[in-house]
């Protein structure tokens, strides 16, 4: 099949989930015998000189309003009347706001959405812009032949705001191979002796909460659990500013974005991942830290609660408070978190195989030989 993947910023994926969802679907997409084109933008994404994935770039503006849909729009124009795949696949509810382009101009062109989360939720957007997300969620579930949700929440929303029964295939993880301590010396950081955020750094990540409960903390704590703050802000630089003026003071390290064997070795000795969202669809972070076997401390939302189970460790979203005391009781009890991380380690990296996914996504591309909507059964 020919499948062209629009929507995300590119790849290799540097930043964002989606980017990275997609970079570990189209790769191995292309080593099943699938011929995989990935759109991308160029402030985001180099030319690599090798690949089994086609990169192409398309025209877009680099705006905080305009960036995703134009870089769409190009995108698919592109696809319909050059690459003319089989399949187009749409990455995000945003994107899906074009979904009928294919529809219109290549009939026979099937067309796939992954609704990744509610984006219109996210603080960044105003209200013009929340309303078109609202409307690309209804694209998402009624422009596409079949639409795949990344988390069983997501499938209830669909199936409760827009009666569409979609398909629940959820991201993936891929297991760390064994990393030295080596890459925390520039951090000046101890094995098994700091607390980890990793994520983007705007406001619906929660970092605020975080940062007013780590000051809660006593002091020795603190001292002894430096925090390390692994992200870059998009479009954030006013809450960057405040988180700056909220550490002040604390034992805290921005180290900005991490990738590779850094990223690998911040999750693999961090003594615990503190992940304080207010929303999520399938939050990567948590699935790559639990891979990792790295104890988690999350907030109680539904997509940290469909990953961890009921013997997560949780405190009530965006209340500091309640993390403090979370916080308090996960650290004197370590020793025992981390013994059961390593159980769940091994459940996670089979139940989100990216092997199974790019099967399962697989499967959807082939359930479209003939464009279908499936409404939710009574």
């Amino acid at each position: 099949m020919k499948i062209a993947m629009i929507g995300q910023k590119g790849i290799p994926a540097k930043f964002g989930g989606v980017e990275r969802h997609v970079a570990e679907l189209s790769e191995r997409l292309a080593e099943n015998g699938n011929e995989v084109t990935v759109y991308c933008r160029r402030w985001y994404a180099p030319e690599l000189a090798e690949t089994k994935v086609k990169q192409i770039f398309t025209p877009t503006l680099h705006t905080k309003n305009l960036d995703a849909i134009v870089h769409t729009f190009t995108s698919t124009l592109h696809a319909i009347f050059t690459e003319k795949p089989d399949i187009i696949h749409y990455h995000g509810v945003g994107p899906a706001l074009l979904a009928w382009m294919p529809r219109l101009l290549s009939p026979k062109t099937r067309v796939i959405v992954t609704f990744h989360c509610i984006d219109r939720t996210h603080d960044k957007w105003g209200r013009f812009a929340r309303l078109m997300l609202r409307v690309g969620e209804w694209s998402a579930c009624g422009n596409a032949d079949r639409t795949i949700t990344v988390s069983e929440t997501l499938k209830r929303y669909c199936g409760e705001s827009y009666e569409t029964d979609t398909v629940c295939i959820p991201n993936g993880v891929t297991p760390l191979a064994e990393v030295s301590p080596a890459s925390l010396n520039s951090w000046n950081l101890i094995p098994g002796k700091y607390l980890l955020f990793v994520g983007r750094i705007i406001r619906l990540k929660g970092l605020h909460t975080l940062l007013a409960a780590y000051r809660n903390l006593p002091e020795t704590v603190r001292v002894e659990y430096p925090l390390v703050i692994a992200g870059e802000g998009y479009y954030s630089d006013s809450y960057l500013k405040e988180l700056t003026t909220l550490a002040k003071g604390l034992p805290v390290k921005f180290v900005g974005n991490q990738t590779g064997e850094a990223l690998a070795a911040l999750y693999r000795y961090a003594s615990l991942l503190v992940q304080p969202s207010e929303t999520e669809g399938m939050p990567m972070v948590v699935l790559e830290a639990a891979g990792s076997g790295t104890p988690i401390l999350a907030s109680s939302i539904a997509a940290h609660r469909e990953i961890l189970g009921d013997d997560g460790n949780y405190f009530e979203v965006k209340n500091s408070f309640d993390l403090t005391r979370a916080l308090s009781e996960t650290l004197g009890r370590i020793d025992e978190l981390k013994l059961a991380a390593k159980d769940l380690a091994a459940k996670i990296n089979q139940k989100y195989s990216w092997d199974g996914i790019v099967k399962q996504t697989n499967e959807v591309y082939l359930s479209t030989a003939r464009p279908m909507r499936v409404p939710v059964a009574e």
